[in-house]
């Protein structure tokens, strides 16, 4: 299909255009995927509530409105609500997969920040991990702006927050994970439990 606008796609798949819905599909999906996972923590749950979010657009493709942004960050906006609700749902701990979840962190080796450094000293399911541990708010920015790589005006659109209030939330984020991260080096070289 050529390469249309979010709105032509939107339009098109209320018309019942399976094309349409490919294009939205192979466009969104593993955005969504991402940002399943890294707030749930189980690949399970993050294949489930992607396919959700993919069945609310196509159950309501009129609440997708082109003024607000685009489509991934709606989408993105949806995906948020259905980790909420998961998250609410469940009874038990989630729990972490770590089958290709070292695929999904990018850490880049030439900044020098302490928070860069922890990160890299730790494997991906133990960064997960640690990532679950921080609050739920600064989790989400920190999803979306380091390892989904929006800028501070897509999340906050996403979020429907202030740019300044995401910038806070993802330096107090930092903070937390941070944190997290030294607690454990600290617990483990003790041999101490968390």
């Amino acid at each position: 299909m050529v390469s249309r606008t979010d709105q032509e796609l939107v339009r098109l798949l209320a018309r019942g255009d399976h094309r349409a819905f490919e294009a939205v599909y192979e466009r969104c999906r593993a955005p969504l995927f991402r940002f399943s996972l890294h707030m749930s923590g189980s690949h399970e749950i993050a294949d489930e509530i992607t396919q959700d979010a993919f069945l609310f657009l196509l159950r309501n493709p009129g609440s997708y409105a082109p003024e607000r942004g685009p489509l991934l960050n709606f989408l993105l906006g949806v995906t948020r609500n259905l980790v909420r609700r998961s998250k609410r749902s469940a009874t038990d701990d989630l729990s972490i997969e770590d089958e290709g979840i070292e695929n999904q962190f990018a850490v880049p080796e030439t900044n020098d920040s302490p928070l860069d450094l922890a990160i890299r000293r730790q494997s991906a399911a133990s960064l997960q991990d640690a990532l679950l541990k921080v609050p739920e708010g600064y989790r989400e920015v920190i999803v979306l702006c380091d390892l989904q790589e929006m800028s501070y005006a897509e999340a906050a659109a996403t979020l429907g927050i202030p740019v300044g209030t995401v910038r806070s939330r993802l330096h107090r984020g930092h903070i937390a994970l941070l944190d997290v991260l030294s607690r454990r080096t600290v617990a483990e070289n003790s041999g101490a439990k968390l």
